[in-house]
């Protein structure tokens, strides 16, 4: 290639770069450069670039740090609860801008940028970006705007920023600068960008300055380190799980008397796991959870005892035990759903023989207040159940291999009695194995069931 030609690749190749590179974010951890995305969302990038055209950005801290969430800046008064858009900023007054909700851009990775509104279509300077992915819930709520382009590093310091109990950096994380790399957008009437930089807010009470050098872990053992880190990354998780919705407190915790069993056969019934465990003590609640839709088993269950030790003894005995020729898994539940009904409306709904355990204190024994209707109700769909489990077996023998292979066998043997063969005999004596073998099955499974149905 002649220098010309090389010349002019470079060029298209530098123009291209700076077409997509929009906005350089110089903060006190290091740089971040930012793509922004022009054709999905035009008023909130013009809003975001003319902002940082009139240096609205400056000095701005990052506010709130979530671990492995999000981290908000964008507002003046360093709260989250102030901030304007740019149309506000010319007008003297707050304003907001719509929400630009694109179905192609989804929370689903580490470092995006999004709007933090105040509601629907209540945008305005205030934005956050991502920590991590999997954050799909934000969706249709937030404006995606931009992206990270250059900078992960400095998001992983930020993401492992200390914190206080509000997630607030003990040491503050500022905005320093915002370079403008490409502006697409004309400035509206009335802009003009100023020559310096605003003054730089007073610092929040207990906070440090950005450059005072601090190290939280100073004077700490290795050990000592390692179990501060530990305990910051289980409370920063606890704060995520708040967030989202989740749980509903910090404190909250899963009981220490359920179980929870999965692997379970299909076949397996309530009725079934409350009579193999209450032998380790009173079972207040057991249930198999089942498809809403179709009704079937999901395979595993909860089962709730009267107290934590026999829950113990439970859990150390039954794990890894066969049960209706399935070797389940048992071990302590984790889920918290006991404590509130809200979070799941749908357990209020049905009548559910573990729902005591979805409902908040006090609405435990309703359904042992209902009387003896209710356990005559209990029974008779339990007869029902075993009813049609029992016809579903026998339509399954009927159309069995071992039935048609019978039946096989007895046509050919009439076929050879009719033409005078001598395999005639060979044939009777396979037939008559064969129904011996189906009336010895039948008979196990009948006693089975039968001493099954004695013990309940």
């Amino acid at each position: 290639e002649t220098p010309e030609q090389v010349l002019a690749a470079f060029f298209h190749f530098c123009v291209s770069v700076v077409v997509v590179m929009s906005v350089l974010i110089e903060t006190s951890l290091g740089d971040i450069v930012v793509d922004m995305f022009f054709e999905e969302c035009p008023k909130a990038c013009e809003n975001f670039l003319k902002l940082c055209k009139i240096k609205f950005y400056h000095s701005c801290l990052f506010h709130t740090i979530h671990r492995d969430f999000l981290a908000m800046t964008g507002d003046p008064e360093n709260t989250g609860k102030g901030g304007n858009s740019i149309w506000g900023v010319l007008a003297g007054e707050k304003q907001y801008f719509k929400s630009e909700i694109v179905p192609s851009l989804s929370h689903d990775r580490p470092g995006l940028l999004s709007t933090a509104n105040e509601g629907a279509d209540k945008n305005n300077s205030t934005f956050f970006i991502t920590m991590a992915g999997g954050l799909e819930r934000l969706d249709k709520k937030h404006t995606i705007f931009g992206e990270v382009a250059e900078g992960f590093d400095v998001l992983m310091k930020l993401n492992n920023a200390y914190c206080d109990e509000d997630n607030h950096p003990i040491q503050v994380i500022r905005i320093r600068h915002t370079d403008i790399l490409h502006d697409p957008f004309p400035d509206p009437a009335g802009l003009h960008a100023p020559d310096s930089s605003p003054e730089p807010p007073r610092l929040p009470d207990g906070r440090l300055d950005d450059e005072v050098k601090f190290d939280p872990h100073e004077g700490m053992t290795e050990e000592e380190i390692a179990e501060a880190e530990r305990i910051h990354q289980a409370e920063a998780n606890e704060e995520v799980l708040v967030m989202l919705g989740d749980i509903q407190d910090k404190e909250e915790a899963p009981p220490e008397n359920v179980l929870f069993i999965c692997k379970l056969n299909p076949i397996t019934e309530e009725e079934d796991l409350e009579l193999i465990f209450s032998q380790f003590g009173k079972v207040i609640g057991c249930e198999i959870i089942k498809d809403h839709v179709t009704g079937d088993s999901l395979c595993f269950g909860f089962i709730e005892f009267a107290d934590r030790n026999t829950c113990e003894r439970a859990y150390l005995k039954m794990d890894n035990v066969l049960i209706d020729d399935r070797r389940v898994h048992v071990d302590f539940s984790q889920s918290t759903s006991r404590h509130t009904k809200d979070y799941f409306p749908s357990s209020s709904s049905k009548k559910s023989r573990y729902g005591h355990l979805m409902q908040k204190n006090g609405a435990q024994g309703n359904e042992n207040s209902a009387g003896q209707s209710s356990v005559r109700e209990r029974d008779e769909r339990k007869r029902h159940r075993t009813d049609v489990r029992h016809e579903d077996r026998k339509r399954t023998r009927r159309y069995s291999p071992d039935r048609n292979r019978s039946r096989h066998y007895h046509d050919d043997y009439s076929r050879d009695r009719r033409s005078g063969s001598s395999r005639s005999r060979n044939y009777d004596s396979e037939r008559r194995r064969d129904d011996r073998r189906e009336e010895r099955r039948d008979s196990r499974r009948h006693d089975e069931r039968s001493r099954r149905y004695e013990r309940r």
